[in-house]
């Protein structure tokens, strides 16, 4: 693919941002594409490890703010006068609708942290314990409760090597809910820019 062709496909994949930004990503891509003709590679070359269209155009909305969408989407969509009276007199019942599906959006998201957290509790907690309870076995076998003592260096090391599993588990939630979020955020920015490609 030539750089002509590349940015003139990348255009059509921006046509639902503002002008001043479509301009301003073609620029940045055709200089990329320069610097590394410029280190010796061919146009083609150049343009081929850039990646694909469709890849670019998902960095470029992951970058773009949800409001800047939004805003760029109600900036070009001029309402009838009959969809004018339809907003004004559904006012009442729109609103709370919508207020109600913001309250019940973050409660979700909200909570899944909430359950993050938790679980980042119950790891600090394990830990906590099994230094504490390893620690008070030491001075337990230290006194001469031998037996005692051992007991508690045992269960201290048990709760100790739960926190190790407890670890893994909680990073690999935090990092599924940080996937969902940017999933559902791109899902979110993908509707805005399907219904402006579509008109």
């Amino acid at each position: 693919m030539t750089r002509a062709e590349f940015l003139n496909e990348l255009k059509n994949r921006l046509i639902v941002f503002e002008k001043p930004e479509i301009d301003n990503w073609l620029n940045y891509y055709s200089e990329i594409i320069d610097d590394r003709m410029e280190d010796g590679q061919s146009e083609e070359e150049a343009v081929k490890s850039l990646g694909s269209i469709d890849a670019i155009f998902d960095e470029i909305l992951q970058q773009t703010p949800i409001t800047k969408l939004a805003k760029t989407r109600l900036n070009r969509k001029t309402l009838r006068s009959w969809e004018t009276v339809l907003l004004i007199l559904g006012f009442p019942i729109w609103l709370p609708l919508l207020i109600a599906a913001v309250a019940v959006i973050l409660a979700v998201y909200v909570s899944l942290w909430a359950v993050i957290i938790s679980l980042w509790s119950v790891f600090a907690a394990l830990i906590g314990a099994g230094v504490g309870v390893v620690i008070g076995g030491v001075v337990f076998v230290c006194v001469g409760n031998t037996l005692s003592g051992v007991a508690l260096l045992g269960a201290g090391l048990v709760s100790i090597g739960l926190s190790v599993f407890c670890f893994f588990g909680c990073k690999a939630a935090t990092s599924g809910t940080i996937w969902l979020a940017k999933k559902l955020v791109l899902m979110l920015k993908n509707s805005f820019i399907k219904k402006e490609a579509a008109k």
